[in-house]
């Protein structure tokens, strides 16, 4: 009979006579329990991606495509994995499905540097040069954290089989290494690479962007070196040099900024240069600006003005009250700003004001601004840093609204479109996509929702409703509706995660929320410099920048760059500049060269134009003139027109460039409302072409403007609980075609410190 329970092994014999055991090797060992089979270990990503990278190196991508292909159905959203694949791909020259794999890795895990960095060895494969070194740049941005295993990603450039890569690779290598403790060695290996991009590099853009990179790497005891790069031919590259010698914000640039906007030929070189005085950390900038005063240039005058608040001296305010008094409304917002960065006060916009002032106190202190945000000292002891938008209320509000063509019908269709937001907000401080009839007094108001394509786009809507009531004046601080402004802040910031992003409830059009949530913030801290906004704001703005694409746009999925969605995160970063937050310039550089990329030309017309999509695998400069049917459902190539003309004109190129009149030429054939009832829903068209037909000026805003505010006007809703908004359209809800009609009828003051 066997015994109950096998028998334990021990050091010494087993007591008792041993059973005769079958086998010789049984008789020499005592008995032991048979052992049980073990369990295969459980798959993990780590250990599937070693795997892969093992046969990679031995040079098996075949093989390293098929385990990866088996992985993937176990970890589908394991972005190393697809890193992999898309190197397994590249290594087999299956140039396209590679960058497919390395795009979905980049949208499942944006911080992955390697993913772009095998990017560019796609890009550099199939000869585009300019694509391939945005990838590198991108990855250079993201960074990483070891040299010598960066070395080791190397190690495989001859699986991926690209020769074209290697000078690149060596780049990307030296680029990293730079940064090493030598501060002097360090600092000429970058001149020499940028000596180099200047040589060989005859797109202007191209050098402006690696002026710009190399700025923000370098030190101070650059600043001889790029000055001397002012005699660039390109004006772009001039005016990047400047702005980033003013970023350096060293005292030593002084003598080269002067002594170049002295002698600097076109308008644009001059207020980049006075910009960049104004960035300087000195008070031996004011000579030079004092000059810049009498420009014959409106617009260079007034870069020396606003350069002026930056450095409060005593000799500044008699000048800049001088020029108060002939000045028009656009740039007396301007020379106020700088007045009151100075003296500490605030008069309003009359010349006669601040001389009656002046006369009054001669000796009145002057010093410098303090920022409460970010350090205290009785040093400082004029006003905080003034805020801005002031023509969004008071006197300004009401002279911009008389010059720029703006009526009472207009703004009692604003004051109406507030009212009705007002009443239909939520109590956590939201405004309800499709449930806004719960506010709602009338019992019968349920049943006439429209239905709205996606329900859940609060965070969009709700930022638009603040930036409705923000651009009338109102804050969370001040203002009729500071309640409701302050709730909407306060459901915006619970929103936002750890890494900035303002979540868009799921949403594929999270991109539109999150710049929507971001302007808001921006323009609430620019406005009252609450400094408990300036932190969300900031992030806001770190993951706009971390979400562009090296060819700089922004898009939704597998790396296509929409120009709609660029637009709004343009918006939102050239609002974050203006408040005084950290944006940096390449991601203005590469918008504008993405804009350059999608530009298309119509032969007949010759300066006719569309904006479209940049697809994964399209060269730069090659953009696509045949919009996808997303992009024709959402406004077309009307709507990206006139998103691309204004964005250019933030962006400050001149009125006379073809692309400029080309996107004038298409507003001036769409102008609105001319329809067989002359009436128009408010749509993102009309917002963005009022926008940029205010900024183009008064030939193509005499047309636009009467037949915009009509149409809005005409077709508001004059009674019931929807009084005071407007229908929706195309599925979008009510309280964003509410949002978006009074926006545009705030044309008029809403951004008249652009106009400049």
């Amino acid at each position: 009979t066997p015994p109950a329970a096998p028998p334990r092994p021990s050091a010494g014999p087993a007591p008792g006579p041993t059973p005769p055991q079958p086998t010789a090797r049984a008789e020499a060992s005592p008995p032991r329990p048979a052992a049980k089979p073990k369990a295969p270990a459980e798959p993990t990503p780590a250990g599937e991606a070693a795997a892969a990278r093992r046969l990679l190196a031995a040079g098996d991508a075949a093989g390293a495509e098929r385990a990866l292909d088996r992985s993937l159905r176990l970890f589908p959203e394991e972005a190393e994995l697809h890193r992999l694949r898309g190197r397994a791909l590249l290594a087999q020259r299956r140039f396209a499905d590679a960058e497919a794999a390395l795009r979905r890795a980049i949208d499942l895990s944006p911080d992955l540097a390697t993913a772009y960095f095998d990017l560019a060895a796609c890009f550099a494969a199939r000869g585009q040069r300019k694509n391939a070194i945005g990838a590198l740049g991108m990855a250079l941005r993201l960074g990483f954290r070891d040299v010598s295993a960066l070395r080791g990603e190397g190690a495989l450039a001859k699986v991926r089989g690209t020769r074209p890569f290697g000078d690149l690779m060596q780049r990307f290598f030296n680029s990293r290494e730079a940064a090493n403790p030598d501060e002097e060695a360090r600092l000429e290996f970058a001149k020499k690479q940028l000596k180099a991009v200047f040589k060989r590099s005859r797109d202007p853009y191209d050098r402006a962007l690696e002026v710009v990179r190399f700025a923000e790497a370098q030190n101070p005891a650059a600043v001889e070196f790029l000055a001397e790069l002012l005699k660039d031919r390109a004006e772009i590259v001039r005016m990047a040099i400047a702005e980033q010698l003013g970023r350096t914000r060293d005292p030593e640039a002084q003598h080269w900024l002067c002594e170049r906007a002295a002698r600097a030929r076109k308008a644009s070189v001059r207020i980049a240069l006075y910009r960049a005085l104004g960035d300087l950390e000195t008070n031996e900038a004011v000579d030079p600006l004092l000059q810049g005063l009498s420009d014959k240039t409106p617009a260079v005058r007034m870069a020396a003005a606003r350069a002026l608040g930056e450095h409060p001296d005593r000799r500044s305010v008699e000048p800049l009250i001088q020029l108060l008094e002939d000045a028009k409304p656009l740039d007396a917002v301007v020379i106020v700003e700088a007045l009151g960065k100075i003296t500490g006060q605030d008069l309003g916009l009359e010349a006669a004001d601040w001389r009656n002032w002046w006369l009054a106190h001669p000796d009145a202190p002057i010093g410098p601004v303090r920022d409460p945000c970010r350090r205290k000292g009785r040093e400082a002891f004029t006003v905080a840093t003034p805020s801005g938008f002031a023509s969004r209320s008071g006197k300004l509000k009401r002279k911009a609204l008389k010059h720029n063509g703006g009526t009472l019908a207009s703004e009692r269709a604003v004051q109406g479109a507030l009212e009705w937001l007002a009443r239909h907000q939520s109590e956590d401080g939201r405004w309800d996509t499709d449930g806004w009839a719960i506010n709602c007094k009338e019992k019968k108001a349920w049943e006439r929702v429209t239905k709205v394509r996606e329900r859940r786009w609060d965070v969009r809507v709700t930022s638009l409703a603040l930036m409705t009531f923000l651009g009338a004046g109102h804050t969370h601080m001040s203002g009729e509706y500071s309640r409701h402004v302050r709730r909407g802040l306060d459901f915006l910031r619970r929103q936002q995660r750890r890494d900035g992003y303002v979540r868009g409830d799921h949403h594929p059009n999270h991109l539109h929320s999150h710049a929507a949530a971001t302007i808001a913030l921006c323009e609430a801290y620019l406005m009252t410099r609450d400094c408990s906004l300036r932190g969300p704001a900031q992030r806001a703005v770190d993951w706009i920048v971390r979400r562009q694409y090296p060819n700089g746009g922004w898009g939704w999925a597998k790396g296509e760059s929409h120009t709609r969605a660029g637009g709004w995160n343009l918006v939102a970063l050239v609002t974050a500049d203006d408040a005084g937050l950290k944006v940096p310039a390449s991601a203005l550089v590469l918008f504008r060269s993405f804009l350059d990329s999608v530009t298309v030309f119509d032969d007949e017309s010759r300066l006719g134009f569309a904006y479209g999509v940049l697809r994964p695998g399209t060269k730069v400069g090659e953009g696509l003139s045949v919009l996808d049917h997303e992009d024709v459902r959402e406004g077309g190539n009307q709507l990206t027109t006139a998103i691309a003309l204004w964005a250019r004109l933030l962006l400050g190129q001149r009125r006379s460039e073809d692309a400029i009149l080309g996107g004038l030429g298409q507003l001036a054939k769409n102008v609105p409302g001319r329809g067989a009832k002359g009436v128009a829903p408010p749509d993102e068209y009309l917002f963005f072409g009022s926008q940029a037909a205010l900024m183009a000026g008064k030939k193509l805003w005499s047309q636009w403007n009467p037949a915009m505010s009509g149409a809005l006007t005409a077709s508001q809703v004059g009674r019931g609980c929807e009084r005071g908004s407007w229908e929706p359209f195309d599925n979008h809800g009510r309280v964003y075609s509410t949002a978006l009609g009074a926006l545009t009828l705030e044309t008029y003051y809403r951004y008249l410190r652009k106009l400049d």
